[in-house]
């Protein structure tokens, strides 16, 4: 803002000194002179944006390399066949189960029995 500022007071002295030349008139001094300061308004604005569209265009960048980069090799899952020993039925017994989320807290679970069986 300093530096178009200094510029825009060294083009209205420019001005000033060339007044009496055919070139500069007042009607074109003053259009000069009044944009002048819409300029210097407007600059930080234009800045802001400048640094605005330079951020959002590196994450397009970004986007851009990954779509660019090798696939990874599939997951390949490894199926391990049962035993012959494998149960083919089971069934599960919980007794008096006692369970709290920290040392400190109360049991949350206080002498829960069940019983599934087999193929529920």
């Amino acid at each position: 803002s300093v530096l178009i500022s200094s510029f825009l007071g060294s083009l209205c002295a420019l001005l000033v000194a060339l007044r009496h030349t055919p070139f500069v008139t007042p009607g074109i001094a003053g259009f000069v002179l009044s944009y002048s300061v819409v300029i210097v308004l407007r600059a930080p604005a234009v800045m802001l944006t400048s640094a605005n569209m330079e951020r959002l265009l590196g994450s397009v960048q970004r986007i851009v390399e990954y779509v660019h980069l090798p696939p990874e090799a599939a997951h390949q899952q490894q199926i391990i066949p049962a035993e012959a020993g494998w149960p083919s039925r089971g069934e599960l017994v919980v007794e008096d189960l006692w369970m709290r989320y920290r040392p400190e807290l109360p049991f949350s679970l206080k002498g829960l029995s069940f019983k599934v069986a087999g193929g529920e």
